[in-house]
C-alpha cells in the first residue's frame, strides 16, 4: 500500500480498525478527519491513497492496532447433519463392498480404511474386520488386526491372541507391534517360532516394565 501525504499531524493517537480490505481500514482511520483520495490496485501496482494536505496538518495521526474479525461458528442445521450422516453411510457402504473385492490389495485397503473411518457403532464394520482375520491373504489379515486395534473395544485382546497364532510371521509381527500394555500376550509372543517376533515381544516387555517403574516413582 502506498500512502502519499504532504504533512504529518502532531498529536498521535491509537485507533483500532477492522475491515475486510485496506480501503475499509483507511476509511476507518482518516476519512472522517481528512480528505482522502483512493486509487484501486492495478495489475502491477498496489493500492494508493492520498491524504490531502489542507487537512492533514489539523487532524490527529492514528496508528493501526490489528484486530481480527470475530467469526461465530454457526450450528449445523438438521439438513446439514442429515447430509453428513448420509455421506458417511455411503462411504462405509463403499468400503464394505471393497472388502469383498477379488483383488487382495483392494481388500486390504478397504479393511484399513474401515478401521480409520468406519462408524464405531456399526456392527457391519466389526463383522467385516472379524471376517478379514480369516482372509486367505496375509496382508489382509495383518491389516485386519491393525484396524481392530485402532477401533478398540472389548474384542481387541481376543483378536490379538488369534493373530499371534497366525501362520504368517508378518501377521504375528503386526499383532505384537500393536500390543501396548497386555503383558500376557507379550509373554505368549516370547515363545513364537520366529526370532524377530520373539525379539519384538522382548523389547515391548522391557518398554512396558520401564513405563510401569516410572509410573510408580
Amino acid at each position: 500500500v502506498l500512502i502519499h501525504y504532504s504533512a504529518l499531524p502532531e498529536a498521535p493517537v491509537t485507533a483500532t480498525c477492522v475491515g475486510e480490505n485496506v480501503g475499509q481500514i483507511m476509511d476507518c482511520l482518516v476519512a472522517k478527519q481528512v480528505g482522502l483520495v483512493a486509487h484501486k490496485p492495478q495489475k502491477d501496482k498496489p493500492p494508493e491513497f492520498w491524504l490531502l494536505g489542507s487537512s492533514v496538518g489539523s487532524c490527529q495521526a492514528v496508528t493501526v492496532a490489528a484486530s481480527p474479525i470475530q467469526k461465530i461458528a454457526a450450528e449445523p442445521t438438521p439438513e446439514a447433519l442429515a447430509a453428513a450422516e448420509l455421506a458417511l453411510q455411503e462411504q462405509t457402504d463403499h468400503l464394505l463392498k471393497q472388502t469383498q473385492s477379488k483383488d487382495p490389495n483392494q481388500r486390504a485397503e478397504g479393511i484399513g480404511n474401515l478401521g480409520a473411518v468406519g462408524p464405531k457403532d456399526d456392527p457391519a464394520v466389526d463383522e467385516a474386520l472379524r471376517t478379514a482375520m480369516n482372509d486367505k491373504n496375509a496382508d489382509v489379515r495383518a491389516q485386519a488386526i491393525r484396524s481392530i486395534v485402532l477401533r478398540g473395544g472389548e474384542e481387541v485382546a481376543g483378536q490379538q491372541g488369534l493373530a499371534l497364532k497366525d501362520n504368517d510371521v508378518n501377521v504375528r509381527l503386526t499383532a505384537v507391534s500393536d500390543i501396548q500394555d497386555d503383558e500376557i500376550l507379550l509373554q505368549q509372543a516370547l515363545n513364537d517360532s520366529d526370532q524377530s517376533v520373539r525379539d519384538l515381544a522382548k523389547d515391548k516387555l522391557q518398554d512396558l516394565a520401564f513405563r510401569q517403574n516410572k509410573g510408580e516413582q
